[in-house]
């Protein structure tokens, strides 16, 4: 009986222990799903500031609760349930302007929520309607409140470092799992058109030439390196496809031929101080760089900011791209870009952009795109927007006018590269004629030597993809016209050419001495210590190492400002002087219908000179009889005759003068 009832309250016993367990089990998974009240402060400032939307608010639980997993329709009941208590309470007053620690807090947090919250809205708007990824300084100009177009509060603070702010866009791309990627550019059509396209080009399948693809390409092949063109005729119009030729192991710079590096960089060197040391006194010397960039019309933009959505629609059957004609992602025109040494002369340089004619439009014409550039930026049209000779005479002639207010107190050595269009002559004339020493760098040798290369460029470009992004995604259709591209390289040349020193970029060795050649460019010419280059003349193998291979150097036209005589006006000639010219060079008639027709005649035309006014002869050198008889013997030279036809009559020889008393 006793062994029972001990059995029965042990039973009992663990009964309730069981139940206890069961019972903190089941608080413990309420307290796990339920809202924490800190957390559901929050949630009610956010539906407050957000009314009616519910989207914000299930989008901050799924971010900070995990645990929360009811569905949106529940969720979107009790948000207006406490919605309609807090009408019912006046309470929506105490929730907008708190008057506790917790609330102020609260609301503090819902605000930034909704701010990050529309910040990533707007970078899925770019990603999925224009087909843009934002960079991140585009990204952190939004955050800040610094965009035309934002309206939301800052989320950062105004002298947050750079650093700084790198760090909360990175933790910023974290919560929202937002990542770096690029979106393609293509014309985007019409499913119709795409369908029917396929429809017509069926014929063109993979099918029909893909046998004969190993042919061609193994390594049997006669030409196996070569480009393959194929022609198959079959079952319609011709398929011409092509194979490309295997990758070649090429450095990562180009050959250089027979001249090194050094041997370059050198001869360069040793012009550039022989220029700076024949340079005139008294005047500061400034140097220039020219160099030719292409600009794209449709800016490829590196990786950006995509959203999870964005990257789902970008691995998608119908894919991610961004808006642009085939003409826009193919075309692109040419910037020649000037930088100086001074910062004076650096603010006032031409900036030329060149622009093909058939890039142009009646919507977009030339007089509309130079509206929005400034007074130093010349927008030029042709039918290439490839420099030639023609085109860079006329470039010098714009230069000299934009430096001729200049030439009295600065003296100006100009530099650009080995291009063919840089070396023609008449480019060198029209440069001795206004006056710029004038000097070349190497073809080959542009990533170690040109400024507009190694200082430059990369920024520009950087600087100008930001500037476009900018105005594409202010604009109505995201895309990126004409207008908007003259517009943004107007503020990249402002920002960039017109808003810095380059000074530092002529440390390459191109200001006469050597001594400040930067440590980066010993590395790249593989040099150990900084050379000792003289300012002498330089030789004819220096200058044949800066030219291009088998060109023939023009070496009057080269040193030419050294022996540039300037056109002397009609006006600053008297008048008489003029008369007494013309007489001197006029005709002279012929003295029959025959005479002077011929090269043999026309000096018969010539008058006499008189006998007073022929140079006198020079005197034999005297010298002793011993070095005349060791001479050997000179031959009698011939009188220079002149064939005379025989119907001219021979003129008499002229009187002997009279004897001298």
């Amino acid at each position: 009986m006793d062994r029972a009832i001990a059995r029965s309250v042990t039973i009992e016993q663990e009964l309730l222990r069981v139940k206890r367990e069961i019972r903190n089990a089941q608080r413990r998974e309420a307290r796990r799903c339920e809202i924490p009240r800190g957390m559901a402060n929050i949630l009610t400032a956010i539906f407050v500031l957000t009314h009616p939307s519910t989207e914000l608010a299930c989008a901050y639980l799924e971010q900070k609760w995990p645990q929360w997993n009811s569905d949106r329709d529940h969720l979107q009941t009790q948000l207006q349930n406490w919605y309609g208590q807090l009408l019912a309470t006046t309470g929506i007053d105490n929730v907008l302007n708190p008057t506790t620690t917790s609330g102020q807090s609260a609301l503090r947090k819902a605000q930034s929520f909704v701010a990050d919250f529309r910040l990533h809205s707007w970078v899925e708007n770019a990603n999925v309607q224009q087909g843009i990824a934002p960079l991140s300084s585009v990204v952190l100009e939004r955050a800040a409140g610094r965009s035309t177009s934002s309206t939301q509060v800052s989320l950062i603070r105004p002298n947050m470092k750079r650093k700084e702010q790198l760090q909360w866009l990175r933790r910023w791309r974290r919560r929202w799992r937002v990542g770096f990627g690029s979106i393609l550019a293509r014309d985007t059509l019409p499913p119709e058109e795409c369908r029917k396209k396929v429809l017509q080009n069926t014929l063109l399948h993979p099918f029909f030439f893909t046998p004969w693809l190993p042919f061609l390409e193994s390594p049997t092949h006669p030409k196996p390196k070569k480009r393959v063109l194929f022609m198959a005729h079959i079952l319609g119009p011709p398929i011409m496809f092509k194979v490309n030729e295997a990758a070649k192991n090429n450095p990562h710079f180009y050959h250089l031929g027979d001249f090194s590096c050094l041997a370059q960089a050198t001869a360069v060197w040793r012009w550039s101080n022989f220029l700076h040391d024949r340079s005139p006194p008294g005047r500061q010397i400034v140097r220039i760089n020219m160099d030719e960039t292409s600009i794209r019309l449709h800016q490829v933009v590196r990786a950006g900011h995509l959203t999870v959505r964005a990257r789902a629609l970008k691995r998608s059957a119908r894919s991610l791209t961004s808006s642009a004609l085939t003409s826009q992602t193919r075309g692109m025109f040419t910037l020649v870009a000037f930088v100086s040494d001074n910062e004076t002369i650096q603010n006032i340089l031409p900036q030329i952009l060149l622009v093909n004619v058939k890039h142009l439009s009646n919507v977009e014409p030339a007089a509309t795109l130079r509206m929005h550039l400034d007074a130093n930026t010349v927008l030029w049209t042709s039918t290439s927007a490839w420099v030639n000779t023609t085109m860079m005479c006329k470039i010098v002639e714009l230069l000299h006018d934009f430096l001729k207010p200049y030439q009295d107190t600065y003296h100006f050595i100009f530099s650009s590269d080995g291009y063919r269009a840089h070396l023609a002559k008449p480019v060198w004339r029209a440069l001795n004629r206004a006056r710029i020493m004038y000097h070349l760098i190497p073809a080959k040798m542009t990533w170690a030597l040109q400024p507009c290369d190694t200082h430059v460029f990369s920024i520009l470009k950087d600087v100008l993809r930001r500037h476009c992004q900018r105005l594409t995604l202010a604009s109505a259709d995201g895309r990126l016209s004409m207008t908007l591209l003259c517009q943004a390289l107007a503020r990249t040349i402002a920002e960039v050419l017109h808003g810095r020193s380059w000074r530092s970029a002529f440390c390459l060795g191109l200001t006469g001495v050597q001594v400040a050649v930067s440590e980066r460019v010993l590395g790249k010419l593989a040099m150990q210590s900084r050379p000792q280059v003289s300012s002498a003349l330089p030789t004819l193998s220096e200058l044949q190492c800066v030219y291009p291979n088998r060109y023939i150097l023009p070496i009057d036209e080269i040193f030419g400002w050294f022996t540039y005589v300037p056109d002397v006006p009609a006006r600053a000639v008297p008048a008489a002087a003029r008369a007494a010219a013309a007489a001197a060079h006029a005709p002279l008639a012929a003295k029959s219908p025959w005479a002077g027709r011929l090269r043999s005649s026309s000096s018969l035309a010539l008058p006499d000179p008189a006998p007073d006014t022929l140079p006198k002869a020079c005197p034999p050198p005297e010298m002793s009889s011993a070095s005349a008889s060791s001479l050997p013997v000179q031959h009698p030279v011939l009188p220079r005759a002149r064939r005379l036809l025989p119907w001219v009559p021979r003129k008499p020889p002229p009187p002997p003068p009279p004897p001298a008393p």
